[in-house]
């Protein structure tokens, strides 16, 4: 586990949602011929992060449905909150009424759709050196300037200045009271190259070339 580098205690929260569209049930899909999902990834990050009781997996399938690794973290979430539309907040405030999460507890929220090969070194550095989350660069041809302004790219593009947006990879809440705030990730970010963001069949099959052999 993460050595005592903060005094506070370390909850990791692996959110497993049944309900893509984009590419159905990627949370529990096995990876290649590995048998471990992207759910098993996220977790083994946690149990480096943090101990066994402080894991929690809050998912909406049944606990025999997700993977073996996980279903000992299970947390049942209700169907109100495993929609599209739902903050992750509510989410989090729901597991934090539960099990009583005190003031000076930090929350680290681990996406499974987010895939990077370094994602428990990354989380690390994002905990001992003060980031809030974890960021990619936008392509720029979704660059937000370009959707504000609907103009056409131009033929350079240089002069575009840096823009990021969360990758999912990491998110750390270091201050309980942000819980009554819609969106309570606020700290400084932590720029990360090559993560892999599951939206679609094409996204996977990248995760598997990368972890096929895990």
């Amino acid at each position: 586990a993460l050595p005592s580098l903060l005094q506070t205690r370390i909850w990791c929260v692996i959110p497993c949602r049944s309900g893509s569209k984009g590419l159905p049930h990627k949370n529990i899909l096995r990876i290649g011929s590995s048998g471990k999902t992207v759910t098993d990834l996220a977790v083994e990050t946690a149990l480096y992060l943090s101990s066994p009781d402080r894991i929690v997996v809050t998912t909406d399938y049944h606990q025999h449905d997700i993977p073996p690794l996980a279903r000992r973290f299970y947390s049942r979430r209700p169907p109100e909150l495993a929609g599209d539309d739902v903050p992750m907040v509510e989410v989090l405030r729901l597991e934090a009424y539960r099990r009583a999460w005190g003031e000076d507890d930090t929350i680290v929220l681990l996406q499974p759709s987010s895939v990077h090969p370094q994602r428990t070194q990354i989380a690390y550095k994002s905990l001992t050196e003060g980031y809030g989350m974890t960021v990619v660069r936008y392509p720029d041809r979704w660059h937000p300037d370009y959707e504000i302004t609907k103009k056409a790219l131009p033929a350079s593009r240089q002069g575009l200045r840096e823009a990021y947006r969360p990758d999912g990879l990491v998110y750390i809440i270091r201050d309980m009271e942000r819980l009554s705030f819609r969106d309570p990730f606020s700290d400084p970010v932590l720029p990360v190259e090559g993560t892999i963001m599951i939206d679609t069949p094409e996204d996977f099959r990248e995760v598997e070339r990368a972890f096929g052999r895990v």
